[in-house]
């Protein structure tokens, strides 16, 4: 209701301000400009050179109009929603409009500054004058022309594209976004408010000695008592002429002084990020504009009697009342203008009409107007192409509208929807995410969803689970959003994903292109320096240390610590610090907790419900459930039986979907109806089967894709229990740690450890309303036919549970506990194996609580790479009494039986078979030849010819 309030008022301002003082004004404005480039001057009195600077301002109101028509007035007001969202799906470059914007009032503000030194000149030295500024005014005015073109044109060095003012609502409007920082060295802020400085400062300076010497000849013609005398001296000062210049002076520098007012709060508010009041800066910005230009026109038609006859004379069309060249006018060539003029205002008005005729109740299409239809008794908008398009409680699908099927508004209530999951709105056991307005949260291209919700390109929704793309590929993920890469839209033609996936033309997102066998893993060797906190960044580069790369407008980039994950500026000012609470203690957020299973509860860390505080500091289960009520296995001592399975207990990203399960058209029948929505009606006419369950997957197929580690044993239970999964196990993907339960009779789904979310009680159960950022939804390995929604052990996904404590995942030369902290990082250089990429990650161990490679490895980029010989007897490569890998520059720093394998420069155990002064590099010689100008030798028993180099 507010949003709707405040949209009329909008469409009220936008109304009065075009219908009472914007299109007459402008409408004038363009007949004064035409009658100062057209008609004789000299016939109408207009020779002074004051009225050709007139002419280039206004040359420059009307460029400037029409840049803050197209690019603030239209998309801040949310006037043809249609076209600019278009042009912010497709990334239209809009840098243009942003230059000519800044070009025009720095060239207004100069140009008013020439205009007040022009009357000063006429007052100075009145017979000169007007000698001097013919002379010389072209080559003023492309001097201003330059000044201003070198100030702004760093502007279009960068890439600016038009964005949604609210990503919930459609309807607030469009604003424009830099998308680039090729120009990050230039301050248009600093650059415009440094130039109103300096010529308002002038212009106001020149204009109080203008009014000084006005009021000086006005007193000193009062001294001349004969009329006459006073009539003459009146006549070499032209007194009256330069009194009405001088008012439009002033009134120029008035309206230029408001514009620069508002352009400087509007840039404070933009840099003190209150972003509340510079939209309201930025909705007053066309208007302030407006008067900057109009008044100007109004007073020159007031002052200048020559003007309002040849005005007047044109509109009348009476021509012959003054000499001008009948071929300048044309009645109806003037008329038919205006009439083009008129009918482009009816189609603004038209417009707002429509937008205001919207969720009106209707009988027939008839009664809501051009752009809609009448649909369950209500005004609906019949073409779109995205849910932002529509109003609360539609969706936009593909439907008929009236006599035709195409894309539209439709209503739909998920509430009342029977069979839910046949829609498939969020596949995979999801639900949609509503908004604080209690709307459905919608998404697309630029639109990402909040939080850790996922968008289902399918219809543009937010869901809080969704399976992406088929096993064994995987989603790529975007680098800003952390989500899920979109390629399609339905209704859209896809767009290309990166090199090395394609686009899942069900799904909608870019997939990993792999096949059924291991996939090859691509690793980086190049080392990346991070930026610390503060310092400029790229989203491409990153930031180090738990920062975040944050970005104004697109610009001027830097790290900063993201409080919401727990992070702050440790005491060097440069790296981020997450903060770490035990139980009892203070605390903000729930992330800060470092126990497992625990939350912040009235600003303390305490154990969530089913969990109680144990002697490490840490949550541990109150009891262990298995189905039906049975008890889990105790070992010998008593104790709860722990075992080790590979699961996919939590897989929200990737799924199987069969395509031999389809519903045919009479079970959908029945679905669409429920919900008056057609919108399967293209596939209905085909009679064609529909396949609804393009996510659901069989946990054994997904299982056969999961890469099993031979060197991780795990622990089976008796014939009589199977394993329930429940704890992560840090470093392997799909294995769990969990306790032995009897094998059940029945099905009565509960949590292993800790109790359910109260939004999955019987008899229903399941994980409609389940919260992923602190549960999971957990089913039955062997007997799950309901799911349940359990705790997770840790809420920061930044986090690794380790004997009932969450652990802050570390990096190389990071501080740590355990070793199971200590993960490696790659990027794409070079093709691996599965195993060789466990290994690089996986292998860095905790030393002297630091994240290390351990002997025989070698750090390469955050991960530890495994040295090879290449030589001798080949294996790793010796270490010395600290355990680190022996270099070399030559084999004389080597041991004995050893000798210096060149191109790893370490000691590997072997004998050297190359002449004093050389050693082996391991490859054999092609043709007596070897690479890098080595020399080939036949060994001594001439079985083989080796290549040899040489250690000076």
């Amino acid at each position: 209701k507010n949003f709707t309030q405040i949209e009329m008022i909008y469409q009220n301002i936008i109304f009065i301000c075009i219908t009472i003082f914007e299109i007459p004004s402008i409408f004038l404005l363009l007949i004064i400009t035409v009658i100062l480039l057209i008609y004789n001057k000299k016939k109408i009195n207009l020779t002074n050179p004051f009225y050709s600077i007139l002419f280039w301002i206004n040359i420059t109101d009307i460029l400037s109009y029409t840049t803050f028509t197209i690019h603030h007035r239209f998309p801040n007001y949310g006037i043809l929603i249609s076209f600019y969202h278009i042009l912010s799906k497709c990334r239209f470059d809009v840098r243009i409009f942003e230059f000519m914007r800044n070009f025009t009032i720095i060239l207004k503000l100069i140009l008013t500054f020439l205009l007040s030194l022009n009357i000063l000149t006429s007052i100075l030295i009145p017979t000169r004058h007007k000698i001097l500024w013919n002379k010389y005014l072209i080559f003023i005015l492309l001097s201003i022309f330059t000044l201003s073109l070198t100030l702004t044109w760093p502007l279009l060095i960068d890439q600016m594209s038009y964005i949604q003012q609210d990503s919930t609502n459609i309807y607030l409007g469009f604003r424009a976004k830099w998308f680039s920082n090729n120009a990050g060295w230039y301050n248009s802020f600093l650059v415009m408010s440094s130039l109103s400085l300096i010529f308002l400062t002038l212009t106001s300076l020149i204009n109080f000695t203008i009014l000084y010497l006005l009021i000086r000849y006005k007193k000193k013609s009062r001294k001349f008592q004969s009329h006459k005398i006073s009539f003459k001296f009146n006549e070499k000062y032209n007194y009256k002429n330069e009194k009405n210049f001088f008012i439009m002076a002033v009134i120029s520098f008035l309206g230029q002084f408001i514009l620069v007012i508002d352009n400087y709060v509007s840039g404070l508010f933009n840099q003190m990020k209150s972003f509340d009041k510079f939209y309201f800066m930025i909705m007053i910005f066309p208007i302030v504009n407006d008067i900057t230009i109009f008044p100007l026109t109004w007073t020159l038609i007031y002052i200048s009697k020559p003007l309002r006859i040849v005005v007047y004379s044109l509109i009348s069309c009476k021509i012959h009342k003054i000499t001008i060249n009948k071929n300048n006018c044309n009645c109806k060539l003037l008329y038919h203008h205006f009439l083009n003029l008129l009918y482009f205002v009816i189609i603004l008005l038209n417009i707002n009409l429509v937008n205001s005729i919207l969720g009106a109740v209707c009988r027939t299409t008839k009664d809501c107007g051009f752009g809609n239809f009448c649909s369950d008794r209500k005004c609906r908008k019949n073409n779109c192409a995205t849910n932002q398009e529509c109003q609360e409680g539609e969706l936009c699908f593909f439907g008929r509208v009236d006599t035709q099927y195409k894309k539209a508004c439709f209503p739909f209530d998920i509430e009342s929807t029977i069979s839910i999951n046949s829609l498939e709105l969020c596949p995979g056991g999801g639900t949609p995410i509503k908004t604080k307005e209690n709307i459905y949260e919608t998404c697309d291209y630029i639109n990402s969803c909040a939080g850790s919700g996922i968008c289902n390109p399918n219809y543009g929704i937010c869901c809080t689970k969704i399976r992406t793309c088929p096993i064994p590929s995987k989603p790529l993920i975007n680098s800003q959003n952390r989500k899920p890469l979109i390629c399609q839209l339905r209704g859209l033609s896809p767009i290309n994903c990166p090199i090395g996936s394609i686009c899942h033309n069900v799904t909608g997102f870019c997939c990993s292109n792999e096949d059924l066998q291991p996939p090859n893993i691509i690793i980086n060797i190049k080392e990346i320096p991070y930026s610390l906190v503060g310092e400029p960044c790229t989203k491409e580069k990153g930031c180090g240390t738990g920062a975040s790369c944050e970005c104004t407008k697109g610009i001027n980039c830097k790290c900063l610590c993201i409080k919401d994950m727990g992070y702050f500026v440790d005491n060097t000012g440069k790296y981020c610090k997450r903060t770490r609470r035990r139980l009892q203690e203070r605390c903000t957020t729930d992330i800060e907790c470092s126990s497992a299973f625990s939350l912040c509860v009235m600003n303390k860390c305490n154990c969530k419900p089913g969990f109680k505080k144990d002697s490490h500091g840490g949550c541990i289960p109150t009891f262990y459930s298995c189905l039906n009520n049975a008890k889990p296995l105790m070992d010998d001592n008593n104790k709860i039986k722990s075992c080790t399975i590979y699961s996919t207990r939590s897989t929200y990203y990737t799924g199987f979907y069969p395509e031999d399960i389809k519903f045919y058209n009479n079970n959908l029948t029945n679905v669409i109806e429920k919900n008056n929505i057609p919108m399967y009606s293209e596939s209905i006419l085909n009679e064609e089967p529909l396949n609804l369950t393009k996510f659901e997957f069989d946990d054994n197929e997904e299982l056969k894709n999961i890469v099993v580690r031979d060197d991780i044993s795990t622990e089976d239970c008796p014939d009589t229990h199977y394993c329930v999964p429940v704890f992560d196990v840090p470093k392997t993907p799909n294995l769990y740690q969990g306790f032995c339960c009897p094998k059940p009779s029945k099905n009565v789904p509960v949590c292993p450890v800790g109790l359910p979310h109260h939004s999955s009680i019987g008899p229903n159960f399941g994980c409609t309303n389940c919260p992923f950022d602190q549960y999971y939804c957990h089913q039955d390995s062997l007997y799950g036919s309901k799911d349940i929604c359990c705790p997770k052990p840790c809420v920061s996904p930044e986090d690794v549970y380790i004997d009932g404590n969450c652990y802050p995942i570390a990096f190389y030369g990071d501080s740590c506990i355990f070793d199971d902290q200590c993960m490696g990082r790659k990027k794409i250089n070079k093709i691996l194996t599965t195993t060789s990429l466990f290994d690089m990650i996986n292998t860095m161990s905790c030393i002297k609580n630091i994240c290390s490679c351990p002997p025989g490895w070698l750090h390469e980029d955050g991960a530890c790479t495994k040295l090879e010989c290449k030589v001798g007897i080949k294996g790793t490569p010796l270490t010395n009494s600290e355990g680190k890998i022996m270099s070399c520059i030559r084999s004389s720093d080597c041991s004995q039986g050893s000798f210096c394998d060149h191109s790893i420069g370490s000691c590997c155990k072997g004998n050297n078979r190359c002449p004093s002064g050389y050693a082996e590099t391991g490859e054999l010689c092609k043709d007596k030849q070897c690479s890098n100008g080595n020399i080939c030798i036949t060994t001594r028993n001439r079985r083989s010819k080796i290549c040899c180099v040489e250690e000076n």
